[in-house]
């Protein structure tokens, strides 16, 4: 429901954004042209702002944890992401220079777990 935050996006679509949408995607661009929806820039920051107030920090917390652990369930089930954890400083150094020669494609998260890596690394000295 829109109260917890879980409204859709389209949702918020002015009426004329809504018509704009529809008559672009429906070949008739010429008309969409007609229409112009305001522009706004959307800032989680205010969401979360908001969020917080109204639920209390600690069920904010719990929640988007939650929410997000839900998401990254979701897209490594579906297998529409792939996950590469990295867990010592070889691996960390290696993504790092993969992600800067553009060789991670969009589809993979890399998860970067720095504490893992210390503990790693001063158990080795």
């Amino acid at each position: 429901s829109s109260s917890d935050g879980a409204a859709s996006t389209f949702s918020s679509f002015s009426t004329s954004a809504t018509l704009k949408l529809i008559l672009t995607f429906s070949g008739m661009p010429y008309v969409a042209s007609f229409f112009n929806p305001k522009l706004e820039l959307f800032l989680i920051f205010n969401v979360v702002a908001s969020l917080t107030k109204k639920w209390g920090k600690e069920k904010y917390d719990e929640r988007s944890a939650k929410a997000a652990d839900d998401f990254v369930n979701e897209a490594v089930d579906k297998k529409w992401i792939t996950c590469r954890r990295c867990e010592t400083m070889d691996e960390i150094r290696s993504s790092y220079h993969d992600i800067l020669a553009g060789n991670v494609p969009p589809s993979e998260a890399v998860i970067v777990n720095v504490g893992k890596a210390v503990e790693k690394f001063e158990t080795s000295k």
